[in-house]
């Protein structure tokens, strides 16, 4: 599996040093052989929630799903 993700990196930036490291040991921890189903799943079933609710989420996007210790997605809510 291959991502991409930009990061802005200033000199001497060890916040963003130290949020990225985090996050790449939590894709590390992830072993499930269709990982692209299972979050698109996932991120679906999340929107259909949202529509049930009477939501609508304009901003979907990379940035915006957040993944949990666990591999499971979270949207950020802006």
């Amino acid at each position: 599996m291959m991502a991409v993700k930009e990061i802005p990196l200033q000199h001497n930036d060890n916040i963003t040093i130290k949020r990225v490291a985090e996050e790449m040991k939590i894709l590390e921890g992830i072993a499930y052989r269709n990982l692209v189903r299972r979050y698109t799943f996932q991120l679906v079933s999340g929107v259909v929630c949202l529509h049930e609710h009477g939501i609508a989420h304009r901003d979907i996007k990379t940035a915006n799903i957040f993944l949990t210790e666990g591999g499971r997605q979270l949207f950020e809510n802006r």
